[in-house]
């Protein structure tokens, strides 16, 4: 009868905890297929990245082209970054053992990459409509595209352009090790965090010189191949919970 009500018990904790890792598993497939269709969905309809290379007036005019779509596409993005926090604990959580002691470092720089990213995301569907307004008046309208191109130079270009990229490839680089030292996953998934923070890293290269041409593909491919990471690893924590949710247990 004692023995029986161990065994309970075990299964029950087991269960419990399985719970927050599948909730991650999903967080980590919906953030880079919910970025990856509206980033799409951008450079259909508004030419998004390239565009952010035109004049102020030209960005606001095309922005008010398509200004609901395109603000709706950027704030689900926006959305995006902060989910990326909310993975950063949980693979924290996850990965965290004796043998990958310095995770929390990168934990902390994914969380930061989540919020500088997200800043810089978030300006288009709040702050551009109030310029696009302001531009509609044409003793305004060259102030409104001067404020544009120096907010975008700031949230855009600085923060999330630059800081935000050198903090996500960093932290995809830790998960990625983290991953390869810790055995709870196949080092195979460790190897498209690798390659895929490798080819984010040339975007943080934007600041040396225009990154269009082969080094823009390549950075789109970065982009590419670091959703791919997210998305086999939500996958695999989804099939695996149970067997993740125990090891986790197990390990802690």
């Amino acid at each position: 009868m004692t023995t029986m009500n161990h065994t309970t018990t075990k299964v029950t904790t087991t269960s419990a905890t399985k719970q927050p890792y599948l909730i991650i598993g999903i967080l980590a497939i919906l953030m880079p297929l919910a970025f990856g269709i509206c980033y799409g969905i951008l450079a259909a309809v508004f030419g998004y990245p390239g565009i952010g290379d035109e004049p102020g007036n030209v960005v606001l005019t095309a922005f008010n082209e398509n200004s609901t779509i395109i603000g709706a596409a950027f704030y689900v993005i926006a959305m995006t970054e902060l989910l990326r926090i909310v993975i950063a604990v949980g693979l924290h959580q996850m990965l965290n053992s004796d043998r990958t002691r310095y995770l929390a470092v990168f934990t902390v720089i994914g969380i930061l990459a989540g919020l500088v990213r997200m800043l810089d995301y978030i300006l288009w569907p709040f702050l551009v409509p109030r310029l696009v307004e302001l531009s509609t008046d044409s003793a305004n309208a060259d102030v409104a595209a001067g404020l544009f191109r120096v907010l975008f130079s700031y949230l855009g270009d600085a923060l999330g352009g630059n800081l935000g990229i050198l903090f996500l490839f960093v932290w995809i680089w830790g998960i990625a090790l983290a991953i390869w030292q810790h055995g709870l996953f196949p080092r195979w998934v460790a190897v498209f965090g690798f390659f895929g923070g490798l080819l984010v890293m040339i975007n943080y290269l934007e600041f040396l010189g225009s990154t269009t041409g082969f080094i823009g593909i390549l950075g789109t491919l970065g982009q590419v191949v670091q959703n791919v990471f997210f998305l086999t690893l939500g996958i695999f924590i989804v099939i695996k919970g149970h067997d993740l949710a125990y090891s986790v247990q197990k390990d802690s």
